[in-house]
């Protein structure tokens, strides 16, 4: 499901990228997108900066962030 959504939002960013299409290779496009797609099912490494009140506020990035816990950036 989370990879489908992955190239489904890939896709569209290329497709709807037709103005930087001069501007933008094959090549480079490929490279992003794959670059996009690696952080799709990882979640480590991973910089937690959430605001923590209490132990049971400590989650998995994955619960603090579900469409963007592999973006390490």
């Amino acid at each position: 499901m989370r990879r489908g959504l992955a190239l489904g939002l890939a896709a569209a960013a290329l497709l709807g990228a037709r103005a930087l299409e001069a501007q933008i290779d094959p090549a480079t496009a490929d490279r992003f997108a794959k670059m996009a797609l690696d952080c799709v099912d990882r979640e480590y490494p991973n910089k937690p900066e959430q605001v923590l009140d209490g132990p049971s506020d400590v989650k998995a990035p994955r619960a603090f962030h579900p469409a963007f816990y592999g973006c390490y950036d």
